[in-house]
């Protein structure tokens, strides 16, 4: 039973990083990928203004999972 406890906690250890790296990462670097784009700047805006919806979700998100995972490790 502790084997599938740990998995669990492993699994949500993995969401959450992935989750705190993956939108600041396109974030970060999307000013060097518009430069080699072409996009217009009005479809530029509209992808960060996306982004940083997505960035807001995510930082919720990983909240969440932190949450979770400081909760699920006391159970094993």
């Amino acid at each position: 039973m502790k084997k599938d406890k740990q998995f669990v906690v492993d699994m949500i250890r993995e969401a959450m990083v992935k989750e705190e790296l993956a939108i600041p990462l396109y974030v970060s670097h999307i000013e060097q990928t518009f430069f080699w784009s072409g996009l217009s700047k009005e479809k530029q805006d509209i992808i960060i203004k996306n982004l940083e919806i997505l960035e807001k979700d995510s930082e919720w998100h990983a909240q969440v999972l932190r949450k979770m995972y400081e909760d699920y490790s006391k159970l094993i």
